[in-house]
């Protein structure tokens, strides 16, 4: 018997107990209304058990990318630029052509910007093209959920590289990007921001902004925690360091 004709003869099998149970005139709805919440719930079952496979084939996928990059990093801190320039270019050829394969692989998956973060820093050490590898983050960034943990960091890590570039109108976003960070106290980067402010400020002479930095900084500090975060406590050593030595 064909897998159809059992499906068949199940559905008449259950339409006409329906019939018996309910009126006449409402059983086809009836009995229609309970198939379609039946096959919803199965093919919700079924998603989330799909999903929940894609993403481990994902975070696999990630794995290996994450232990191709570490690999191709340690193979080449050793090697002199000049000299060793095509085997530098050939390891980090490599891990690129790996990552961009598991990338396209999964694509669909949540973590798919997070292979993205890796292509970027490839594109960094193996080209030194930093606006290229910003462009790649930004896209990386674009794909990630708004207000994690993690997409903060990288946001963070997109401000660092716009102060790195030779470009001034790159620095000036990346300065007013790092002020609107420091500004949020619900963004997880937060405080971090608020320290690579402050010592912003400092290396452009602006003692007195920076200062006021430092301050808010270290005021930010959760007074119900037992550990000091690191940038509350570096602040405060900053302020320290400004006061002016006590006479005896």
């Amino acid at each position: 018997m064909s897998m159809y004709l059992k499906l068949y003869r199940n559905f008449s099998s259950h339409y006409a107990s329906f019939q018996e149970r309910f009126s006449s005139k409402y059983a086809k709805e009836a009995f229609i209304g309970a198939v379609v919440l039946a096959v919803l719930a199965v093919g919700y079952f079924l998603n989330t058990k799909y999903i929940e496979s894609r993403e481990e084939r994902a975070f696999v996928a990630l794995s290996e990318v994450i232990e191709s990059f570490t690999q191709a990093q340690q193979e080449t801190q050793s090697m002199d630029p000049v000299k060793d320039h095509e085997k530098i270019q050939l390891a980090w050829s490599d891990a690129q052509a790996f990552l961009d394969a598991l990338h396209k692989e999964h694509m669909s998956s949540y973590l798919a910007p997070y292979f993205l973060v890796f292509k970027s820093q490839i594109v960094l050490e193996k080209d030194h093209n930093l606006e290229e590898a910003m462009g790649i983050l930004d896209e990386a960034l674009l794909q990630m959920p708004k207000n994690s943990e993690m997409t903060s960091l990288f946001q963070l890590k997109r401000i660092k590289m716009g102060f790195d570039s030779d470009k001034s109108d790159v620095q000036k976003q990346a300065l007013e990007d790092l002020i609107t960070m420091s500004q949020d106290a619900k963004n997880p980067s937060f405080q971090e921001a608020l320290y690579l402010l402050g010592l912003y400020y400092v290396h452009a002479g602006e003692i007195e902004k920076s200062q006021e930095v430092f301050k808010h900084l270290a005021e930010s500090a959760d007074k119900e925690t037992f550990l000091v975060s690191p940038w509350v406590k570096q602040a405060q050593e900053k302020l320290s360091l400004a006061q002016p030595a006590r006479v005896e």
